[in-house]
Parts: C-alpha cells; sequence; structure tokens
C-alpha cells in the first residue's frame, strides 16, 4: 500500500517540475530577446539618415503681410527675402519690403467729425525696408496633415539690424534705423518648397502724427509732433523656393 502511494507522488512531482520547466523556458527567452533590443537601441542612433533640408541651401521668398497695432494707417507690406543656411540650423540673410498704407477707422472718424483737423494733419506710415538677418532654428520635426500626408515644420528665431522710410506728407519721409526680433513657423510642401508665417518687431524712433502750424505773423510752416521709439509690428506670410538638393545625416 505504501509503495503505491510512494510512486504516485514521485510521478506527480516530477510532472510539476517538468511543467515548471517549460514555463521558465519562454520567461527567459523572452527576457534574453528584451535585453538584446535594448542594447541594440542603445548602440544605435536615435534617427538614422534623417533628410538635411536647411544646410548649404539658399532659400529665396515673396512675402504678403500686414502691420498690427496701427492707429492712423495700416501697412501692407510686400517683400523678397533671401537667406544661406550655413548650417541646418542657422542662417544669414536679406528681407526688404514696400508698405502699401490704408487708413483705420479712427482717420475716417476724424474726418467726419473734424475735417479742418484732418486738413492741418499728416499722417506716418510705413514706406520701404531692408534689414541683414540671422536665422536660428532651434527645432524641426514632422507635422500629420489630417491624417493625408507627413510635412516638416521647423521654428525659427530671427534678430538682426535695418531701416525703415517713415512715409507720408511732410513733415515725414525720413529713413530711421531699426532693430528687429521675430519669430517664425515654416511647412515643406516638399524638399523645394515652403510656407511660412513670420512675426518681426521693427523698433525704431517716429511720429505717428503731425500738426500742420502756420504763424499768422510770418507765415511760417511748422509742426508739432511727439517722436519717440516705437514698436512696429508685421505678420507676413511668405512663399519660399530652396535651391539645390537635400543631404542626408550620416
Amino acid at each position: 500500500m505504501i509503495r503505491p502511494l510512494a510512486l504516485a507522488l514521485a510521478l506527480a512531482l516530477a510532472l510539476t517540475a517538468d511543467l515548471a520547466a517549460h514555463v521558465a523556458a519562454p520567461r527567459a527567452a523572452r527576457a534574453d530577446v528584451k535585453e538584446g533590443v535594448m542594447k541594440r537601441l542603445e548602440e544605435s542612433a536615435a534617427v538614422r539618415r534623417r533628410k538635411v533640408l536647411r544646410d548649404g541651401r539658399l532659400e529665396a521668398a515673396l512675402s504678403l503681410g500686414t502691420t498690427l497695432g496701427d492707429t492712423y494707417n495700416r501697412a501692407l507690406p510686400v517683400g523678397l527675402m533671401g537667406h544661406l543656411y550655413l548650417s541646418d540650423s542657422f542662417a544669414l540673410g536679406l528681407n526688404a519690403f514696400y508698405g502699401i498704407n490704408l487708413e483705420t477707422s479712427i482717420v475716417e472718424r476724424i474726418r467726419a467729425a473734424r475735417p479742418g483737423r484732418l486738413a492741418a494733419s499728416s499722417f506716418a506710415g510705413v514706406g520701404f525696408g531692408a534689414s541683414l538677418e540671422a536665422t536660428f532654428v532651434p527645432a524641426f520635426g514632422k507635422l500629420s496633415l489630417l491624417g493625408v500626408m507627413n510635412s516638416v515644420y521647423d521654428m525659427s528665431f530671427i534678430v538682426g539690424a535695418g531701416v525703415v522710410q517713415v512715409s507720408g506728407a511732410e513733415p515725414f519721409g525720413q529713413i530711421a534705423p531699426a532693430p528687429v526680433v521675430g519669430v517664425g513657423f515654416r511647412v515643406f510642401a516638399n524638399d523645394s518648397l515652403a510656407v511660412s508665417l513670420q512675426l518681426r518687431d521693427y523698433i525704431y524712433s517716429r511720429s505717428q502724427s503731425a500738426v500742420r502750424v502756420v504763424d499768422p505773423a510770418t507765415n511760417k510752416v511748422t509742426y508739432s509732433q511727439q517722436e519717440r521709439w516705437q514698436n512696429q509690428l508685421f505678420f507676413t506670410l511668405a512663399f519660399s523656393f530652396l535651391t539645390g538638393e537635400p543631404r542626408f545625416s550620416e
């Protein structure tokens, strides 16, 4: 009676050990595979053969935009830009524009309420301007548009120095030095075509309006105005073309 019981117990222990061995083996195999994958990821580069869209290429662009925060005249700048990328994240370039000025609603109200004052007043606008600029591209990536297509995008910071013509009737017309700072967001349609949104701040000294004063004794004409440093914001949409072919990273 004891021998069959011992035999059954030994058989049960053997089956349990065999089952445990079969369960442990796949776990060990999966652990070895996971360890191998993690080791290969650590040894390999994060991105292989990335397409470099900017380095060594010349970008030419046509821009259309508007000024922001204007009191009397709003300008619609039409411009041309050219940038040479010395690396994938740094470029030097030139931006030039000409502003088409339109009166704001404030001028319309002045014309209706005090036409005499309007006749004796001059309002400053934005004429032509140009600036030498440095562009930094600190961030870029891929953007999925409606799940249909993937496009490359980048974000940039702009710093530079230039001049802006203060347009308008006398006493305006002078050219003012203007440092400029800005930001940009660009989406590539393909390797050579891109569309970008840019916001620039030109900082220069000007008076927004001037009132003509005539001395009745001498008929001498002077202008009453307050000139000070001001921020002129430009918001532009640019369509650009990049020369040459992009290369692939090592």
